[in-house]
């Protein structure tokens, strides 16, 4: 996954790069699979190959019905609610850290 043909072979949106220009892409041609996600994702990443497809998904069924998807994160709309509020709510952990030796 890069910014350009030379740095990957799709883009942001899983569009496949031509390689004739730098943001080139195919029609209707789209790469899901583990090959796009830039490094390593854990043990098993199933889940999150198979969530970048559904994504994939979603976007394309959206860009067809005409759909706008708001990708703004849940904490970013939950940061604006909370500073609207006149306490402050903090949180303190406290507990034994065992090293095992």
């Amino acid at each position: 996954m890069g910014n350009n043909a030379h740095e990957g072979a799709v883009n942001h949106k899983d569009n496949y790069l031509t390689g004739n220009s730098d943001t080139e892409v195919y029609e209707n041609i789209y790469i899901t699979d583990g090959s796009v996600i830039p490094r390593s994702v854990g043990v098993n990443p199933l889940i999150t190959i198979f969530r970048q497809s559904v994504n994939v998904c979603i976007a394309l069924l959206a860009k067809d019905k005409g759909w706008k998807i708001d990708y703004t994160l849940p904490a970013a709309k939950h940061q604006e609610s909370v500073s609207k509020l006149p306490v402050r709510i903090r949180r303190n952990y406290e507990g034994l850290f065992y090293f095992g030796y």
